[in-house]
This record gives structure tokens, sequence and C-alpha cells, in this order.
């Protein structure tokens, strides 16, 4: 997954942990999008939430059709 999402721009996911949500260790949680390419991530972020054992990831990405 790491180099799947440095390959794409999308930066080292794992410096973003997501579990569990109280106290993040671990990036376990990912957002995928088709097509494979055309995709450019705008930002990112793990919200602290209590409402689950996982953390929400909300991202702006922005595709551009080549």
């Amino acid at each position: 997954i790491r180099d799947f999402c440095l390959s794409r721009g999308l930066g080292d996911v794992y410096k973003r942990q997501t579990f569990p949500a109280r106290e993040p260790k671990i990036k376990i949680d990912y957002i995928f999008a088709r097509p494979e390419k055309g995709w450019s991530l705008i930002k990112s972020q793990a919200v602290r939430s209590e409402l689950s054992d996982h953390s929400p990831i909300i991202s702006d990405l922005e595709y551009v059709k080549k």
C-alpha cells in the first residue's frame, strides 16, 4: 500500500495513524478511487472521534482527465 500511494503522489500513508481511535498507533484505513490514474491529493487528515474504534479519514481529491 505504501509504494502504491507514494507512486501516485498520495504521500506516505503510514504517517497518518487511524487505529485504535483513542490512541492511534497504526494505519489500517484507506481511501481508494477509480480510475487508477489521474488523481491528486489536495489534503487529507485523520479525524479524532470516539464514535468508532477507527479514526475517520477526510480527504480532498482532484481528478484531471488526460
